[in-house]
């Protein structure tokens, strides 16, 4: 295909596009049965340190009691607490690798980075929580998924030199309500402050 032919290609692609905020990440999950099995992990921050606190079975149709208490605000926190792990609080993030706030979900709690390669969850097989597509449904901190952990990387630059690490950050702040999230490469850290 010449270069005329392509460029006209990908503008015509683009011209029928949808914009990123009118995406639908999770237009190809299909639903889940409410019996379907999955993890939870808590992970709470002490000193900036991430420890893990434990991991669970979440049933989907647990996942959706929690998530239908939490949004009820504190009336249905009230209720939630009678049949929820008191270790992933309402004031931790919710990550979860579906974009419909079902599947695999890790809780993060306090202020700190933490690797998410270092964590488990369960897709078919064992994996770990670098994903690229799911929702997150901040707590009392606010923060971001990313590809880089800043610390490691060099920030008095501007221009990206050859051979840096792509970054690709996924902000989110405090009480903000739940939202899917999609990026071109899995996200390697989470950072909460």
């Amino acid at each position: 295909m010449n270069a005329h032919l392509t460029l006209t290609a990908l503008a015509a692609l683009a011209a029928c596009g949808t914009p990123m905020d009118d995406a639908t990440p999770d237009a190809a999950e299909a639903p889940l049965p409410a019996d379907a099995m999955f993890a939870e992990t808590s992970v709470v921050f002490v000193d900036g340190q991430p420890h893990v606190l434990g991991t669970r079975p979440l049933s989907v149709a647990q996942a959706r009691r929690d998530n239908a208490a939490r949004a009820a605000g504190p009336r249905g926190l009230d209720r939630l607490f009678a049949d929820f792990d008191p270790w992933c609080q309402n004031a931790a993030l919710w990550l979860y690798d579906r974009a419909d706030l079902t599947g695999n979900r890790i809780c993060f709690l306090g202020d700190g980075v933490a690797s998410l390669a270092d964590y488990a969850r369960y897709d078919g097989g064992w994996t770990t929580w670098q994903i690229g597509v799911g929702a997150t449904w901040p707590g009392a901190a606010g923060g971001r998924l990313m590809t880089v952990d800043d610390d490691q990387v060099d920030a008095s630059y501007l221009p990206v030199p050859p051979g840096a690490p792509y970054q690709q950050q996924w902000w989110f702040t405090a009480w903000a309500p739940p939202t899917p999230f999609f990026g071109l490469v899995p996200y390697e850290y989470v950072q909460l402050n």
